[in-house]
């Protein structure tokens, strides 16, 4: 800890003297860190170790100027997958609408991370011949080794129609090879996964072929590409497919074919140059950076033998020792939430490409299916480092490779009506759920484009389809079908309130109609294996169109069900606890509900015309629930709860006959689910169509 800087308030934590404490758990005590934001802001200007390492050179210009704001700490044990005695500092500013509200570290004992040499302080550019070492290593370390990652998802796949020979070294030029050789025998070629930006990058259209494939200057191409080739030709790659060079621009019949193919076209990549923090082809792939800001600490917890944290919970507080300090999002804030990640696009880019070197703002890191790493982590980086589960886009591919791997080492390919092993279910069950907290993350990405929402991951949707045995109707995977009705919207703390497609993009009952943020069913999650699960309703016929793009023409649903007219009338507002209330009235009862983060209401309710607080005359159906008997509720844990989803419908503007959905009901509560069984088994069985 000599050299080091450390705040008041910081130094009070490790003396273990903090204030207003509040012990949340076994796990998790909670305690005011900077009384005041003026606090925090002396402790960032004063260069505090920790305090610069959990919040960076961002969040200055952007602290509130409140009287009454404050940093609280949250010390908590680290998770189950964590290294041994890891715990994390979740810092949080109070009350704060501020997008850069949070901020954490983690203290790892130092003992346990002998296998990370501790690092040297990095230059102040990402382009150095250091970092790209680095990388070039793991590179080739994963090239020659791994054996998973050499697992093609596709034996067939077609190559690309056009490819840049981006030459050596020494090569000043690249020029557009067109059904070359170097496609057909299958040469190692790179990929570009970038954000084109507001102006359009350097493209290939009728007007520019010929100049393209004479060859042109690396010097007249946009900083992002010039980049990549310096990369590639880092990697000795010769070859390298950029999307808007190599696909036709303004060509319809070109785009929907190469369209097709892109998956192919990432997953048989060698590898993918992800320009993972650029906001467009002019920012390039390296930038500057401080170092200080981003070297893990050495410091010493050295809680004196009577203090107010110590005699209370000693399981929480870091024993006396050393440990090894660094901020807990390295990955999540450089990677999940960068730029690049917020592209739909980009999204199935990423999942289908076998190695990814990502050009991030502070660091270049690495990614493959075996192993995740960095500059200051050259290994692999720690399990702390690993993002909250729906943040977690590289799940969906994860999973997906550990099913199909498994398969390839089956010893035969099993009979379609032979039983699957229960590893293999469990993989697949794994599947399902990755691709449903992939969906939550994908379903809030841009596009420029309205009408790729499905497009845009059909090429990874097709290959979790091919793994499961199953393929996706309007979004919606058609074994699961009913339980895939249910999904829902869910605005998190500090998402952007969405505008919904201004064209038809899809019907009602699929999520691909809106661009909010979607979530899956709780009901199918937690009590799928249990023996009430049921479902309400049944599928009579399903008339969807796709065109081959994948993008959807019309979709109509008949269901045989059993409707519910109800009254939904909004209530009280908590606007500090982002909550509505209100109650929903059916014929012979009325049950309370709540929309928002708050649950202590009979039912939750997803509708978007609550946003107006307006009266709404709907109708209900009951999909699925799950109500266990009174004697399983007497000590319920989550899993217990009895649970009920359904649907709220109204008639169809332009087409009265049909109905529409606007939106979800789901609760958790026993007396809840049994007056809306009441309701329903009194009300008339019937077909209705959805569109």
């Amino acid at each position: 800890m000599q050299g080091c800087h450390f705040c008041d308030a910081c130094q009070r934590f490790l003396r273990g003297e903090v204030v207003d404490i509040n012990f949340q758990n076994e796990r998790s005590l909670k305690f005011v860190h900077h009384r005041n934001l003026q606090s925090l802001t002396d402790a960032l200007s004063s260069s505090c170790m920790i305090c610069s390492l959990a919040w960076g050179d961002d969040v200055l210009p952007f602290l509130p100027d409140n009287p009454d704001g404050k940093v609280t700490a949250s010390f908590r044990t680290g998770e189950q997958e964590w290294e041994a005695g890891t715990r994390s500092l979740n810092f949080e500013i109070e009350p704060s609408n501020m997008v850069h509200r949070y901020a954490a570290v983690v203290l790892s004992p130092w003992e346990i991370m002998v296998d990370h040499q501790y690092p040297d302080l990095l230059p102040d550019n990402t382009r150095t011949e250091l970092g790209l070492s680095v990388i070039r290593h793991l590179y080739q370390d994963c090239v020659e080794n791994h054996i998973e990652c050499a697992t093609q998802l596709t034996p067939k796949a077609s190559r690309p129609s056009r490819i840049l020979d981006i030459g050596g070294p020494q090569s000043n030029h690249v020029r557009l090879l067109l059904e070359t050789r170097a496609n057909r025998e299958g040469s190692p070629y790179a990929c570009l996964s970038h954000c084109w930006g507001g102006e359009i990058p350097f493209t290939l259209t009728k007007h520019t072929l010929k100049t393209l494939v004479n060859g042109v200057s690396v010097d007249a191409l946009p900083r992002t590409f010039r980049d990549a080739i310096f990369i590639a030709r880092k990697f000795y790659i010769q070859y390298l497919w950029i999307d808007s060079m190599c696909i036709m621009q303004g060509d319809e019949a070109d785009w929907s074919f190469e369209a097709a193919r892109m998956s192919d076209v990432y997953a048989q990549a060698v590898c993918t140059i992800a320009a993972t923090h650029s906001k467009d082809s002019k920012t390039g792939l390296f930038f500057e950076r401080q170092p200080s800001l981003l070297q893990p600490l050495r410091i010493q917890a050295a809680p004196k033998t009577k203090t107010n944290i110590v005699d209370k919970e000693s399981s929480i507080y870091p024993f006396e020792g050393s440990y090894w300090c660094d901020n807990a999002k390295i990955w999540t804030d450089g990677i999940e939430k960068a730029n690049l990640s917020s592209r739909a696009w980009a999204c199935q880019e990423r999942q289908l490409s076998r190695r990814i070197v990502h050009c991030g703002r502070t660091q270049l890191f690495w990614e493959c299916h075996r192993l995740k790493a960095g500059e200051n982590y050259p290994k692999y980086l720690p399990k702390w480092t690993t993002p909250h589960w729906f943040e977690d886009t590289a799940r969906l591919k994860r999973s997906l490779n550990n099913l199909l791997v498994h398969k390839a080492n089956s010893k035969a390919e099993l009979d379609v009506h032979e039983q699957r092993d229960d590893l293999e279910l469990k993989l697949i069950e794994a599947l399902y759920f990755s691709w449903s907290a992939f969906r939550i993350t994908y379903s809030v990405c841009s596009m420029s484009k309205e009408q790729d929402k499905l497009v845009a991951i059909q090429g990874i949707a097709e290959r979790v389809g091919q793994a499961l045995g199953d393929s996706l109707v309007a979004g919606l995977w058609s074994n699961r079908f009913l339980e895939e009705l249910c999904w829902s919207k869910n605005r998190l703390l500090h998402d952007i309130p969405v505008r919904e497609p201004t064209k038809w993009r899809a019907p009602s009952w699929s999520w691909v109609c809106s661009n909010a943020r979607i979530w899956n069913s709780t009901t199918s999650k937690l009590h799928r294996h249990h023996p009430d699960w049921d479902f309400e309703i049944d599928l009579e016929d399903i008339d969807v169109k796709t065109r081959v793009s994948g993008e959807l023409e019309h979709g109509l649903l008949q269901i045989k069900c059993r409707l519910l007219p109800a009254i939904v009338e909004p209530g009280l507002l908590e606007i500090s606890k982002c909550s509505l209330h209100g109650t929903v009235t059916l014929k012979q009862n009325a049950v309370r509900f709540s929309a928002g983060t708050r649950l202590e209401d009979d039912m939750r309710v997803d509708m978007d015309v609550l946003e107006q607080r307006e009266t709404k005359h709907v109708h209900m159906v009951i999909i699925q629930h799950c109500i266990h008997s009174d004697s399983d509720e007497v000590d319920p844990g989550y899993y217990e709860l009895s649970s009920m989803e359904g649907l709220f419908l109204v008639p169809h503007a332009a087409n009265p006959e049909h109905y529409v959905r606007v939106g979800l009901f789901r609760t958790g509560n026993h007396d809840a689910s049994q007056v809306l069984m009441q309701e329903h088994k009194a009300a008339e069985l019937r077909t209705i169509t959805l569109a």
